[in-house]
């Protein structure tokens, strides 16, 4: 490919020559794209693209045309409707061009040896991210990408402006979750980027990926399971806590009964009236505790769904939603005989 300023030049020097003023921008872009999936690579797309934008000035007033080619013949046709324009519509006052001015340098956007990077290099980075990822066999990646750019920029114009931009850009990223055993924890994602090569580290970030998955996932399967075994340890303490409560009232209800009434026949009709009432109240303890046990039957029949869906879309491949809407629809089955069981 030519350089673009001298293209743009040509352009500009071409418009002059019929009588026009003009400005003229060019852009191109090349770039390589991974995609990971599933542990694994997925796909590789390399393209370029271009395009040139062209605005010609007759006498004030003003044409416009652009298109997606370095080609020659397209940029002298794209030239000429512009020119065109400019001829056809009426004057627009106060049209004219930037003057030329300081235009800073900004160090470090641009690595010209990214412009030598390939598919292969990509490819092969892309596997090195996967690798530091899975160092721990616990670990799945969902998605990722790895992928590099290469953009440069040019103006030209009939004023005196002439510049280029150059850019490079490297960026890589991770989807990963982990897993104990039957246990799978959240989606956690991690990314990097540079514009140069000596700054690439795919490693680090996957290693940054692979220890923050981790780290959740063992605190939010402990929540999970310190939650359910805390609601059953609740319920049961607050059962044990009114039956005692519930006997020592009895206890003292009985021991004024003995110490204050003398006769034997209404002493004895205090007594049953009392034992009557302790049964009662007992039945209706137990039957607070039997909601309750329900209720942290159900709260752990919960928490039991929702790590079984995570786990089979984390390691279901292709068929993991639809493996996930199973275990969801089986798990509300659980849900629903637990509370339809009597109490």
């Amino acid at each position: 490919m030519e350089d673009i300023p001298y293209i743009l030049e040509k352009i500009v020097s071409f418009c002059e020559k019929r009588g026009a003023l003009a400005e003229v921008i060019g852009t191109w872009r090349k770039e390589i794209i991974v995609t990971v999936e599933r542990n694994d690579i997925n796909l590789c797309i390399s393209q370029q693209t271009a395009g040139v934008g062209i605005r010609t000035l007759i006498n004030g007033s003003v044409g416009f045309s652009s298109c997606n080619s370095f080609k020659k013949e397209e940029i002298k046709s794209a030239a000429d409707k512009a020119l065109k324009m400019s001829e056809r519509t009426p004057p627009t006052p106060f049209s004219t061009f930037a003057s030329p001015g300081h235009l800073p340098e900004i160090p470090g956007l641009y690595d010209a040896r990214v412009e030598n990077f390939d598919e292969r290099d990509a490819v092969s980075l892309a596997e090195t991210m996967i690798r530091a990822a899975q160092t721990d066999p616990r670990i799945s990646i969902d998605t990722g990408e790895f992928a590099v750019s290469v953009r440069k920029k040019a103006i030209y114009t009939s004023s005196g402006i002439s510049a280029e931009e150059k850019k490079t850009r490297v960026a890589w990223s991770l989807n990963v979750m982990a897993h104990e055993g039957s246990e799978v924890g959240p989606y956690e994602y991690e990314y990097g980027r540079c514009c140069g090569l000596d700054q690439i580290s795919v490693e680090e970030t996957a290693q940054k990926a692979r220890e923050k998955s981790l780290e959740t996932a063992n605190f939010i399967i402990g929540m999970f399971q310190e939650a359910a075994q805390g609601v059953s340890n609740i319920f049961r303490g607050i059962s044990a806590n009114q039956n005692i409560a519930l006997n020592n009232e009895m206890k003292r209800r009985r021991q004024a009964i003995e110490q204050t009434i003398t006769d034997e026949e209404e002493k004895k009709a205090a007594l049953e009236a009392l034992d009557e009432e302790a049964s009662e109240r007992k039945r209706a303890l137990f039957r607070r505790r039997a909601v309750q046990e329900k209720a942290g039957a159900l709260f752990a029949a919960i928490i039991n769904v929702a790590q079984g869906v995570t786990k089979a879309i984390a390691q279901g491949g292709i068929l993991g939603a639809a493996f996930g809407a199973l275990v969801s629809a089986l798990g509300a089955i659980q849900i629903g005989i637990i509370a339809a069981r009597p109490i």
